[in-house]
């Protein structure tokens, strides 16, 4: 086979591709979740956090059609099982909101720091990797399997197999996977992009 139409360097060299753009962009804009917070509670000013919504609603409209046209199966993601962990990710959110104070920015405003030369941001991301390593399976991890994660909501008990929209909504109105997919999704993305461009 070519190297050139090999699938492992065209995901490599994609994804470099797609980060380089990603990394200018998100520099000029100033892309930070923690600033775009910031700048609403502060300020009332929408103007970052309306780029977060499109980023969402993108997002949203390319993961779902991937599914919708049996590209990948959503099912078997991390984030569709049929137990929310409530505080687990109330805790976590917390202990991640923290962190970005004290980090002066999220992981990707650090990120492009890094790329601007900022030792700092490399001594930040090199931690937050370690926490979140441990976390998962290491210290960290033993407690949050032992005290937090007990405390979830079982959805399986509802009859439901995950916790997407659609799973949901498919249940309620009998109406097949593939068309709750897009009955679950449309209305959300169209609620964002109205929010995303409107003029207030």
């Amino acid at each position: 086979m070519n190297d050139a139409v090999n699938p492992t360097n065209i995901v490599l060299w994609g994804g470099f591709a797609l980060a380089f753009v990603f990394g200018a962009v998100a520099s000029k804009a100033n892309f930070c979740i923690m600033g775009a917070v910031s700048d609403v509670v502060n300020m009332g000013h929408w103007g970052r956090m309306r780029m977060w919504l499109l980023a969402i609603a993108v997002a949203l409209i390319g993961a779902n059609l991937l599914y919708y046209g049996g590209l990948i199966d959503l099912s078997k993601s991390v984030y569709r099982r049929p137990t929310i962990p409530w505080l687990s990710l109330l805790v976590g959110g917390g202990l991640f909101g923290v962190g970005m104070t004290l980090a002066a920015g999220c992981v990707n405003k650090n990120l492009i720091r890094l790329g601007a030369g900022s030792l700092r941001s490399l001594v930040v991301l090199a931690f937050m990797a370690i926490a979140a390593y441990m976390t998962l399976k290491g210290l960290f991890g033993q407690w949050r399997a032992t005290w937090l994660d007990p405390v979830a909501i079982d959805l399986s008990s509802f009859g439901l197999k995950d916790q997407g929209l659609p799973a949901l909504l498919a249940q309620a109105s009998g109406m097949p996977a593939r068309s709750a997919i897009l009955a679950a999704a449309l209305p959300l993305v169209a609620l964002l992009l109205l929010f995303v461009f409107s003029n207030k």
